[in-house]
């Protein structure tokens, strides 16, 4: 075996032919990604259109409770609806979302016409197994029915930061619920809720 370099001409090619069979892999690995993107993106948004419309009947049960969009505003605030069963105010659907111990909670919050939490229901979270995932609980969400603004519920023990995330939430959705019935929003006849 000899000790001398090839030249540099067998260098570049070789290089070179590397970088193209690199870029080849990237550019088919992008294309496969966009296509499979392309086919089921309609799919994730149905089924994220399903958990929002069940989260939405899950926080303002009823029989036939329709729910219609109100303008609202933004932040915090992703969508906020209108509940009505049989022509009557039912109240509102919030979805927004709080900061937790591992990013950003969405919720969706069911108030009555009186201002009181008629349901939680966590949609997203990316908060720590075993620990944080607790406050997604039927039970510990179940401790907000019929509060008010300010009268959250116990922390759960040992996630702290994310139990006060969804204190902040449900209190942000009892805020935008009065702030829109305040600039004029739907009006509540009395016995309707």
């Amino acid at each position: 075996m000899s000790g001398k370099k090839p030249p540099l001409r067998d260098s570049l090619r070789f290089y070179g032919k590397l970088v193209l069979i690199l870029f080849g892999i990237t550019a088919v690995s992008a294309l496969l990604m966009a296509l499979v993107n392309g086919l089921t993106q309609d799919r994730i948004a149905s089924l994220a259109e399903d958990r929002r419309q069940a989260a939405m009947s899950a926080v303002m049960p009823g029989e036939n409770v329709i729910f219609s969009q109100v303008p609202f505003d933004p932040g915090t605030v992703l969508d906020m609806q209108v509940a009505y069963e049989g022509g009557i105010l039912r109240g509102y659907c919030v979805q927004l979302t709080a900061d937790g111990f591992g990013g950003p909670i969405t919720l969706m919050v069911g108030v009555d016409g009186g201002g009181k939490v008629t349901g939680v229901k966590i949609l997203d979270h990316n908060e720590t197994a075993g620990v944080g995932t607790r406050v997604d609980d039927s039970a510990y969400l179940s401790a907000y029915r019929g509060r008010s603004a300010g009268s959250g519920a116990d922390a759960v023990s040992g996630a702290t930061v994310t139990s006060r995330a969804v204190e902040r939430g449900v209190d942000a959705a009892l805020e935008a619920v009065a702030r829109f019935e305040r600039e004029g929003g739907m009006s509540v006849e009395e016995g309707e809720v």
